[in-house]
């Protein structure tokens, strides 16, 4: 079937008019300074009606929420605030010694240097208001990459915790994620020389 031609689109002043329009070689001269890419409708000044700041990001920056606005801010794996006591270096910790993860990120919460010993294990107990987790964990480094396995996993209802390691300069850092904020976190830990 033959294309019939129909009118063709109107343009004035940057203004696209509606209209039909049969080989609009046109498209191909568009540019985003032709077409005003300094509002809204090329560039988003709201995520889900929270404004972005107008501040132009860094390579390797993601947009964060800083409770007011959208904002260009680093990639952070040891972010989230805590309270309690969160400890680092290559002591044994008995249980007692215990954190709370306050909000839902990505928080460090222990470290020890690669020095100290290349293999740790943990022994974990995380709880929030009755429910309960337990597992172990073993890391292992070679100074420059973790590898880890979470083995034992139990839970009283749901999954409270998720937990991860990466090196941070000299250290082997564990990371917990909780899926509530306030959930309390212990450890009983191995370090292996």
């Amino acid at each position: 079937m033959p294309i019939t031609p129909r009118s063709r689109l109107v343009i004035a002043n940057v203004v696209y008019t509606t209209g039909n329009y049969y080989n609009p070689n046109w498209i191909t001269a568009l540019s985003p300074s032709k077409v005003g890419n300094v509002t809204a409708q090329w560039n988003a000044d709201k995520l889900q009606g929270i404004n972005i700041s107008t501040t132009s990001p860094s390579q390797g920056e993601v947009l964060a929420y800083n409770g007011t606005s959208w904002i260009p801010s680093g990639i952070s794996t040891g972010g989230g605030s805590t309270s309690g006591i969160f400890l680092s270096g290559s002591t044994t910790l008995d249980g007692t010694s215990s954190g709370v993860l306050s909000d839902t990120s990505v928080t460090a919460i222990d470290s020890s240097p690669i020095a100290s010993g290349d293999l740790i294990k943990y022994i974990t107990k995380s709880s929030y208001s009755a429910d309960l987790q337990g597992s172990e964990i073993i890391l292992v480094s070679d100074g420059t990459t973790v590898s880890m396995s979470e083995y034992g996993l139990i839970y009283s209802s749901d999954r409270l915790v998720t937990f991860s390691a990466d090196m941070s300069g000299t250290d082997i850092v564990l990371y917990g994620q909780a899926v509530n904020a306030n959930t309390t976190v212990k450890l009983f830990k191995t370090v292996v020389n």
